[in-house]
């Protein structure tokens, strides 16, 4: 069946009235009128559209009339991939009783006219779906329509954006109502530290290739005045840099100098700049500071504070999604550990929509992955905290802690990786990470499934089993400093490698296991403390397998640890070994165009620079010198890649970015 029929059929079949007895569409006043006379606006309204153009700044608060969006971004490109084409949400709602339009009164639809030129189809689905509604006496909204509009690309195969203006006209006996939606597609830049769901941190039109990779020479360096462990933010002009001194620094792509800075004055940056498509930028910072700034001009539009504690530290990058914007929470170090969580914000002010927690405030004593408020709430024992001091000494008020310090809320299950999103983004993954200074508490060392609308989460797994308080290394600090990737499909799988030396593949939908593989068992090694396991640094999707980079550990086998690996996604199989060993990395991984990037980060002897691999079967194409090591993961876009260089952990050291293009 040709494509467009399919659509037709999907959204016939999914157009309908609102279900009896459930709440009316727009009847929150979430719904975009589309700017229609204020008598007749409520005959029809755009349903599950966030716009985002123009963004408020402190003195102007300009009313939003456009959605902008990323091709593949999540929340506003439906099929959730960078193909060249947005699929926007278009759902239109008849006959609404929106308490955002007291001088209308609803009446019944009796017919209704829907067209977009330069989209996919003209409009044509959306329709076939309003007609399936008519005539409408009562609320009716389509549920699933979707406008694509595909990017122009010009002469020399660059894309470029494009705006199409939805039109819809709803008639009643009373008047007509005409709306008009504006929706802009844009190539996609770079949104998250990831550059997109696979953790690819590379653009779907690359030109760097197994045959010509080696040749990558030298562009310029921008130096920094602290490490920089992030991977580089690129739009079309500039690059986003990040550093350990506190500074955002924007940089031109061209030529590499600086175009402006900002100063968060005494904290740090480890994460990658977030890019909107409709010009902001934002980050944290590690005293738990969120930022959201102009892109353009560097300009301060709202600044957030999200600490519960003093040891709370940002390490991943925001995600934005629907207006919300999402922010990972960990500590700086696991001495002492925080209250792990993920914040959502609003985009527009900063301000807290909901925080939800990795553990309860109080647990079990007998049972610290059991969240309790009363000791009735646990099998036995007694609902406790921990002493601050020392977190494996459970209490109940600060005499138990004598001279260790207050007793205090159950901490432990930090976040330190950026979340991800389903394509609607109304459903977020994140991953949480142990704490080797204490127990195990709550959702510790797991992967979630969570609720965008208020938090909830909806589940937690796996679950690692219970730690052996008896041994010399009591708490095995096992979970995930990195993930989870997000397999789209008809089946959704979430991808994550866990310090404890195995790769997880989990159902998005249910949790339930799809394959988990052993990579090294760190159950051999120091009564199974995984400390920096195997999988520190984030992998990448592409092409079906999986690609990482491992850190050092022995599992008492007699043959050495390539540190580079493929592994294929449907079975968890070991598809290569690289066929030249970097030695134990930090590194992040980036594949583009056939090619696998990773960079040394090894402390201990390693020389400074990064690896060239070819993606289908590990051969090594090329190395690359840098001025110091590096843990960040190289950014490929077009001809050209992005690394940091400086962990901002040995000083002084040489810190900032290296650009590199193809001659």
């Amino acid at each position: 069946m040709p494509a467009i029929l399919l659509v037709l059929a999907s959204v016939l079949a999914l157009a309908q009235p609102a279900a009896a007895g459930a709440p009316l569409p727009c009847q929150d006043g979430s719904c975009v009128p589309g700017g229609g006379k204020a008598a007749t606006d409520c005959f029809a309204e755009f349903e599950g559209v966030h716009l985002n153009s123009p963004f408020p700044t402190p003195t102007k608060q300009k009313p939003k009339k456009e959605l902008r969006c990323f091709d593949g971004d999540a929340g506003c490109d439906l099929d959730g991939e960078a193909n060249g084409s947005c699929r926007f949400p278009t759902d239109v709602c008849l006959f609404t009783a929106d308490p955002n339009l007291p001088e209308c009164s609803a009446a019944q639809v009796t017919a209704a006219t829907a067209s977009a030129k330069q989209s996919a189809d003209g409009g044509a689905a959306l329709q076939t779906a309003l007609g399936a509604l008519l005539p409408a006496a009562a609320t009716a909204c389509t549920d699933g329509a979707s406008l694509d509009v595909p990017l122009k690309v010009n002469g020399k195969g660059v894309q470029k954006q494009r705006s199409v203006t939805l039109n819809v006209k709803a008639t009643t006996a009373s008047g007509k109502d005409s709306d008009k939606l504006k929706l802009t597609c844009l190539p996609r830049l770079w949104p998250s530290q990831s550059y997109d769901s696979y953790n690819r941190r590379a653009t779907e039109r690359t030109a760097i290739t197994p045959a010509n990779a080696a040749g990558l020479v030298e562009k310029w360096t921008f130096t920094t005045g602290g490490g920089v462990s992030s991977t580089p933010t690129v739009s079309d002009k500039l690059v986003y840099v990040t550093s350990w001194d506190g500074l955002l620094s924007a940089v031109d792509r061209k030529s590499g100098k600086l175009k402006w800075s900002f100063d968060t004055e005494g904290s740090s940056i480890q994460s990658s700049a977030t890019l909107t498509p409709d010009g902001r930028v934002l980050f944290g910072d590690s005293q738990a500071n969120v930022f959201c700034l102009d892109a353009k001009k560097g300009t301060l539009l709202w600044e957030r504070n999200v600490e519960m504690l003093p040891q709370d530290h940002i390490w991943g990058s925001p995600t934005v999604v629907n207006n919300r914007v999402l922010v990972p929470i960990a500590s700086d170090g696991d001495n002492p550990c925080t209250k792990g969580r993920l914040e959502a914000l609003d985009l527009d002010t900063g301000d807290p929509l909901w925080t939800a927690r990795t553990a309860s405030d109080r647990i079990c004593e007998d049972d610290t992955t059991v969240g309790c408020t009363l000791d009735a709430d646990c099998p036995s024992g007694r609902c406790v905290g921990m002493c601050a001091a020392d977190r494996s000494l459970a209490c109940v008020d600060d005499v138990e802690c004598g001279a260790s310090g207050p007793c205090q809320d159950a901490i432990g299950g930090g976040v330190t990786a950026t979340p991800s999103t389903d394509p609607t983004g109304e459903t977020v993954f994140m991953a949480s990470v142990g704490c080797f200074t204490g127990p195990r508490i709550g959702n510790a060392d797991r992967m979630f499934r969570i609720r965008a609308s208020d938090g909830t989460i909806e589940w937690a797994l796996p679950d690692f089993g219970p730690e052996d308080f008896g041994s010399p290394d009591p708490y095995n600090d096992y979970g995930f400093l990195n993930g989870p990737i997000v397999v789209n499909g008809p089946t959704p799988v979430l991808v994550a490698g866990s310090k404890d030396g195995k790769l997880y593949a989990r159902d998005a939908l249910t949790g339930a296991e799809v394959w988990t593989e052993t990579v090294g068992d760190v159950t051999q090694v120091s009564d199974g403390f995984a400390a920096f396991g195997l999988f520190n640094g984030h992998p990448a999707l592409a092409d079906g397998r999986l690609f990482t980079s491992l850190n050092q550990f022995s599992d008492g086998s007699p043959d050495p640890i390539v540190h580079t690996q493929a592994f294929d996604l449907v079975s968890g199989d070991n598809d290569w070994v690289a066929s030249l060993d970097i030695g134990p990395t930090w590194g992040v991984v980036s594949v583009g165009g056939g090619v696998v990037f990773v960079g040394s980060a090894n402390l201990f002897g390693a020389s400074p620079e990064f690896y060239a691999f070819d993606a289908s079967d590990g051969a090594h194409l090329g190395t690359f010198p840098l001025p110091s090591q590096t843990s960040s993961g190289p950014s490929i876009v077009d001809r050209e890649l992005f690394i940091g260089f400086g962990l901002g952990l040995v000083a002084p050291e040489p810190s900032g970015v290296r650009a590199y293009e193809l001659p």
